[in-house]
């Protein structure tokens, strides 16, 4: 739970905001803010008018790879995320 609360304290662009947790018996609820368009893996890997052109990957890895580095470089508590899903 101190990790959460660490992470909590993150601010950038191209990070999803935790804002919070609730830990009740063996359960463990993490609150993010609202994602417009639901998740990243259903525009790359869904059916229909979602997919996502070339032009929009790229810019979708290049802000992945900047929330990494924040992540790694910028910001104050130095992290390895580890667990990179489109999800």
């Amino acid at each position: 739970v101190n990790e959460i609360g660490m992470i909590s304290g993150l601010n950038h662009p191209n990070l999803v905001k935790l804002y919070g947790c609730c830990v009740e018996k063996n359960q463990l609820l993490l609150v993010y803010e609202y994602m417009e368009n639901n998740s990243l893996a259903l525009a790359l890997y869904g059916n229909g008018s979602r997919k996502l052109d070339w032009e929009a990957r790229h810019k979708i890895c290049v802000g992945i790879a900047r929330g990494l580095e924040f992540l790694h470089e910028g910001s104050i508590m130095r992290m390895v995320h580890r667990d990179i899903k489109t999800t």
